[in-house]
């Protein structure tokens, strides 16, 4: 790569840097009695992980898919080659999603409601635009359905690449199960093995022709 090249890339790498800084401020005045957690990683990898939205570890430490599903995410992309850095991680709702339990008056996670995927998706449709991905993985059903809509079913389309258009840009879909869903349905195991093979092997493709990462 020459002297110019690498400076031109620096450039533009920047310029989405600063282009969802500007997306995460805007959320962040929005919701700012939220717990929120933004995306992470490499913001030109040419792929993206969209989770469903932060838990407690990753309140704590500001980052998303830090807790045991992150830990399996981690295994796939250190089995194909990859390092955190090397992709970017963001979630479809990027605030904690909770409930106070009455019993014991703790922070308890509660499932992502309609309003919830309304509010945030403007916000993911601008991240992925600055992004421009070649690659998105989502993880789970809200992410699925925040791009795709509610009739969109992760246990009918994992494992299967699509085209979906965004603004009138077209991506690459791949949904996959979160990988939550392996700790409490061991069942899944096979199959999400299956879908992650299908995932790295697509990713091989790519980045052999197109020159991702």
């Amino acid at each position: 790569m020459s002297l110019r090249n690498k400076d031109t890339n620096m450039e533009a790498n920047d310029k989405k840097r600063n282009l969802l800084l500007e997306i995460y401020q805007e959320f962040g005045s929005r919701f700012c009695d939220m717990e929120i957690v933004y995306g992470d990683g490499n913001p030109d990898s040419g792929i993206v992980f969209i989770g469903e939205a932060p838990g407690k570890d990753e309140v704590k430490l500001k980052k998303p898919f830090v807790g045991s599903a992150g830990k399996i995410l981690r295994d796939f992309l250190e089995r194909a080659g990859f390092t955190r850095q090397d992709i970017y991680i963001t979630n479809a709702v990027k605030y904690r999603l909770f409930r106070i339990n009455e019993k014991t008056g703790n922070k308890i996670n509660r499932p992502a409601k309609k309003e919830d995927l309304e509010n945030c998706r403007p916000y993911l449709i601008r991240e992925l635009l600055v992004l421009s991905p070649k690659i998105i993985a989502t993880l789970g059903n809200v992410p699925l359905q925040t791009l795709m809509g509610t009739e969109a079913k992760i246990g009918e389309v994992h494992g299967k690449k699509t085209d979906i258009k965004i603004e009138g840009k077209e991506f690459l879909l791949y949904p996959l199960y979160h990988p939550a869903s392996l700790i409490y349905n061991r069942s899944l195991e096979d199959v999400y093995r299956q879908d992650l093979s299908g995932l790295e092997n697509l990713i091989k493709q790519l980045k052999a022709g197109e020159g991702i990462g």
